[in-house]
């Protein structure tokens, strides 16, 4: 039996979503709230990234991290699920984990499912802020301090290596830099092109080829 199917979930559907939350939880009061807010991200993430769908996105409210690890088994705030196109999320006083990020995952999947650089990237461009700062200050301070190697993140194992906030800023800003400077179109390509099955040799040179750059070239006017 499905862990989740031992509770009382209640349930409220809207134009894109429905969501399901416990009874008497902070997600119950504020429902209205949470669908105002993701309904407003998902026009914009439709719009910006030219998205066609028909399926509603299942969000699952949870009203704590201890709950919601022991029915999914994820230790981490949130996660999207390409099975059955929901959202696992926590939702409580002190930790509410909405807005674009894991909506995005799910609404491109028609892209295919691209190497992590641009997968988190790409989830962080439309809201580029990480813990308050934009995701440009925390490139600054990360290349200042030596944090990162740039041409390792096309490699999946080192950007897994890094610590969240690290690679996740990292990607929201170079993935805006790609799409503001060579055009959306450019980095669809490049999004569905480079994948987890290659080597990170091959996935820089099937980038290279896309943008018709060096990548170094491309960093440098990055990091500029």
């Amino acid at each position: 039996m499905n862990k989740k199917n031992l509770f009382n979930w209640r349930e409220k559907t809207s134009e894109h979503y429905i969501f399901s939350f416990l009874s008497n939880s902070v997600a119950e009061k504020e429902i209205e709230d949470i669908i105002r807010e993701q309904e407003k991200w998902y026009s914009l993430i439709i719009k910006k990234l030219k998205i066609k769908n028909n399926r509603k996105i299942h969000y699952y409210l949870y009203p704590s991290r201890t709950l919601k690890e022991k029915l999914t088994e994820d230790v981490g705030n949130a996660y999207a699920n390409w099975d059955d196109f929901s959202v696992h999320t926590i939702y409580s006083k002190n930790l509410k984990v909405i807005g674009p990020h894991e909506d995005t995952h799910l609404l491109t999947l028609s892209w295919g499912t691209s190497i992590e650089l641009f997968q988190e990237g790409l989830a962080e461009y439309l809201h580029p802020l990480w813990h308050s700062k934009s995701h440009n200050y925390w490139v600054k301070k990360y290349k200042e301090e030596n944090k990162f190697e740039f041409e390792k993140l096309f490699d999946n194992n080192y950007f897994y290596s890094l610590n969240p906030n690290i690679s996740y800023p990292i990607a929201g800003s170079f993935t805006k830099f790609l799409i503001d400077k060579y055009g959306l179109e450019k980095f669809k390509e490049s999004y569905s092109s480079l994948s987890k099955e290659k080597n990170n040799k091959e996935n820089i040179e099937i980038f290279e080829n896309i943008y018709q750059k060096p990548i170094r070239e491309i960093e440098s006017d990055w990091i500029k």
